[in-house]
């Protein structure tokens, strides 16, 4: 009687069909595709950009407040208080006006001193000149000289007149930066300085970049302008503008003579 032999007996390999081999690549390609093809319809953080239209003047002794998302919390503040100088002759006062920060997050676009009066469609983003604190638009001096009696004016900055240009700024939405910008006119004047924001917009995702003057929308499928902003010495105002109709309510200006005299 032969014996068994020891041992487990190997069993033989054999390939698998040639056709069930290709039904399960071709099973295995279409489970990938479809798996990427759910990946690819999951839902992204879309830019866009939220406008909103306004007329808040802005005249003597204001102050005026701005929450650009409409969140409750003061982002800008603009301050248009006159003041009186330390050291005067006879008469004069001066007045600032300047664009204030509400929280150490917030920075506006500017150039030492001064916020940039900034053209339209300029991209506002991580690469704008911004500096934290206090920014100075523009101010203003008039007084009557001591010894010849003769009174005068001036004004300095970039926001004495203006039409249609915008303060560029970045402000934090629980903690996260977003950009925007801020529509003003203004009007340096003897009564002081007149003005009114005429609207403001933010990109709803963080630091995504908007253009100033942009409703809706995103910056990236734009053509991104190089910065600018307004001259110093900005033209006088044509008929009709905001600036000509403050300067001919408030009538003619008195000659001007150089305020460091005073």
């Amino acid at each position: 009687m032969p014996q068994r032999k020891s041992g487990t007996a190997k069993r033989p390999t054999r390939s698998l069909n040639q056709r069930l081999e290709k039904k399960l690549i071709a099973y295995a390609l279409a489970a990938s595709a479809a798996g990427v093809s759910v990946l690819a319809c999951l839902p992204r953080a879309e830019a866009e950009v939220v406008y909103t239209n306004t007329w808040v003047p802005l005249s003597p002794h204001s102050l005026v407040n701005i929450d650009l998302n409409q969140d409750g919390i003061v982002d800008f503040v603009i301050s248009n208080v006159p003041q009186v100088p330390k050291t005067c002759s006879v008469y004069c006062a001066s007045s600032n006006m300047m664009v204030l920060p509400g929280g150490s997050g917030n920075a506006v676009w500017g150039a030492k001193s001064y916020a940039s009066a900034l053209s339209s469609r300029v991209s506002v983003g991580s690469n704008g000149q911004f500096q934290a604190g206090h920014s100075l638009m523009g101010n203003e001096f008039r007084g009557t000289n001591n010894f010849s009696f003769t009174t005068g004016y001036r004004s300095r900055g970039p926001w004495g007149q203006t039409t249609n240009r915008y303060l560029g700024v970045k402000f934090l939405i629980q903690g996260e930066v977003h950009y925007g910008w801020v529509r003003v006119d203004t009007a340096a004047t003897w009564e002081g300085w007149f003005g009114a924001i005429s609207g403001f917009a933010y990109e709803s995702v963080a630091n995504t970049p908007i253009l100033t003057g942009q409703k809706s929308g995103t910056a990236k499928r734009k053509n991104h302008p190089k910065p600018g902003s307004a001259p110093v010495n900005a033209p006088v105002p044509t008929q009709g503008s905001l600036g000509a109709l403050a300067i001919g309510a408030l009538g003619k200006q008195p000659k001007s003579i150089d305020a460091e005299k005073l």
